[in-house]
């Protein structure tokens, strides 16, 4: 499956590879991003704390946030299981 999404990605960023049109271009790095997070969900936490820290948000602040989140979802998959 890798090699097709990595054929998909090349396919796609070299088409038009003489206009190199900047959203396509983003287009194909952002769906091969996420393609890889589906694989490795580690690296959607990874992203999402780049993304704090570049919104200025400490670390600490980080790490509460996430935590909820898991939190969170732990309650409202007691609520499933329990419907």
């Amino acid at each position: 499956m890798l090699q097709i999404q990595k054929h998909y990605y090349v396919s796609f960023n070299l088409f038009h590879h003489q206009k190199r049109n900047p959203f396509k271009q983003w287009l194909a790095k952002t769906g091969y991003e996420r393609i890889e997070e589906i694989q490795d969900p580690e690296k959607s936490i990874d992203r999402a704390m780049e993304n704090y820290l570049k919104l200025g948000y400490s670390k600490e602040w980080i790490n509460q946030r996430l935590k909820s989140i898991e939190v969170r979802k732990e309650l409202t998959d007691e609520w499933e299981n329990r419907a």
